[in-house]
């Protein structure tokens, strides 16, 4: 999915929000649990931290994670135009997910609309883009982005490379359309798809033809299946050349890189292509949160001072399908 002649595009990311479940899970604690050796779970995947939920909702940490979204933004969350919810997992199967959304922050207003982008842990990657889009076109002039993954309830706790890798958690933007003034913009966005490797999977259990109303449901249907070593190895061969393709510009015009927030090997890979100093992740704190992760990121640059208003920032990732996502963003 390409459209070269619409970028780019004046908009600008108004603010970032983020929200977490209360129990912290540490490494150390899977690894006594798992019996492995102290510090493996940073060593293999890179994380000494992730988030659980207890009694918390998908719906709750969006709501959250958006409030400080506005807060930041300094704007009424009754001045949005549309929510694009772009999570991973929901609470429940209908009403949609951005729908409940809307609910838990008491928006009222029957013309604020609510849609929910589905491309896995792309998502948020591909809400910037349509986001993007219908801004310019005059369809909305301000929009709720929120992603969110809760997989913890889902684990296979005979799997430690699942349990250790896997986060929960929320993160917001707000996006709005740039004054002329203002050097914020969607430079360039580019989506591949490669319906090939199409069986590297998310969900266990059913066949081909089987949905969840047609057989008898069993937990291992429902148990999430998490292999992103297999999805890198699988994506590196097509992902060569896709950021020469996204946009031909100097390299060296990046000032950060925010690849798939899922294991150390994504940022690695990144890492080939661009000085280390560059590439920022968060998964350390965080664990893989799936489509929530390029925004968490997003939201910790910001918070630090890493990047500033006009700064070139390159969102890339790679989710099951398989697909590659990259979205070009002045900051």
């Amino acid at each position: 999915m390409e459209a070269a002649g619409r970028y780019p595009i004046a908009i600008k990311i108004k603010g970032i929000g983020h929200s977490v479940p209360k129990k912290l899970v540490t490494s150390d604690e899977l690894e006594r649990k798992y019996k492995l050796e102290a510090g493996w779970c940073s060593r293999k995947l890179g994380i000494s931290g992730r988030y659980w939920v207890t009694k918390e909702s998908a719906a709750e940490l969006c709501a959250q994670a958006s409030a400080e979204a506005f807060q930041k933004a300094d704007i009424d969350p009754g001045e949005i135009d549309l929510i694009l919810n772009a999570s991973n997992t929901f609470d429940r199967i209908l009403p949609d997910q951005s729908i409940q959304i809307k609910d838990k922050l008491n928006l009222t207003d029957p013309q604020i609309g609510c849609i929910s982008v589905n491309c896995g842990c792309l998502s948020a990657l591909a809400a910037l883009d349509l986001g993007g889009a219908l801004i310019a076109s005059g369809v909305a002039k301000q929009i709720l982005i929120v992603a969110s993954l809760i997989s913890s309830p889902g684990f296979n706790e005979k799997n430690i490379q699942e349990s250790a890798a896997l986060g929960d958690g929320a993160a917001a933007l707000i996006l709005g359309a740039a004054k002329p003034q203002e050097d914020s913009c969607l430079y360039g966005a580019r989506m591949e798809t490669y319906s090939g490797a199409h069986g590297i999977k998310g969900f266990k259990g059913m066949k081909e033809h089987e949905t969840l109303f047609s057989k008898d449901i069993l937990f291992d249907d429902l148990t999430f299946e998490f292999d992103s070593q297999t999805m890198q190895q699988e994506g590196m061969k097509y992902n060569k050349n896709f950021v020469s393709r996204l946009f031909p510009v100097d390299k060296k015009c990046l000032q950060m890189i925010i690849p798939n927030q899922s294991t150390r090997i994504a940022s690695d890979m990144m890492k080939l292509m661009f000085p280390s100093r560059k590439v920022f992740t968060v998964i350390d704190q965080y664990g893989n949160i799936g489509a929530a992760g390029h925004i968490m990121a997003l939201y910790h640059a910001v918070e630090n001072n890493l990047i500033k208003r006009g700064d070139l920032v390159l969102l890339h990732g790679m989710g099951a399908g398989l697909s590659i996502y990259g979205v070009l963003l002045k900051y």
